[in-house]
């Protein structure tokens, strides 16, 4: 058997929850390990937790970094998105890749970007007021300046 994979996996769901009783056996019943060895799907689930378990870098895409954070716990969001924040030459045009991404992505991944661009408060201000006519993304600009004590524009409810 692959004890490197087979140790991943096992390490793998440790780190994804409580200790799991049994983890060797719960792996062979869903096809992860099986004759003694590590599956083709062992190898692909192996290869998912390398992902999940890696921090992010600077060399993830606006869209990588949104998908990474919403893999995430909320408390950990901004610690994870000043790693990648740091490593951007610019900071509007980050908030700029965030929330042009972020526009085209289910809800939830649309607030992870807005929440990420929060975080340059001052810096994004310009991409805020230039994303503000984009769908999806003028509703999420207006709940994060009323985070920041300012007022709603008239019209919105």
């Amino acid at each position: 058997m692959s004890a490197g994979l087979l140790g991943l996996l096992v390490t793998g769901v440790l780190l994804a929850g409580k200790r799991i009783a049994n983890t060797t056996v719960r792996l062979a019943s869903f096809g992860a390990i099986g004759g003694g060895e590590v599956t083709s799907l062992g190898r692909w689930a192996a290869a998912r937790l390398l992902d999940k378990l890696a921090e992010p870098d600077s060399e993830l895409t606006a869209a990588e970094l949104i998908a990474y954070l919403a893999d995430c716990d909320e408390d950990e969001w901004d610690e994870e998105a000043w790693t990648w924040l740091d490593a951007q030459p610019d900071p509007a045009e980050a908030a700029r890749q965030l929330l042009t991404v972020g526009a085209s992505m289910e809800p939830r991944l649309r607030w992870i970007a807005a929440d990420v661009v929060r975080l340059l408060r001052e810096e994004a201000l310009p991409v805020w007021r230039e994303m503000a006519a984009v769908p999806g993304m003028g509703a999420a600009r207006e709940v994060r300046s009323l985070h920041h004590g300012g007022r709603p524009r008239a019209g919105r409810g």
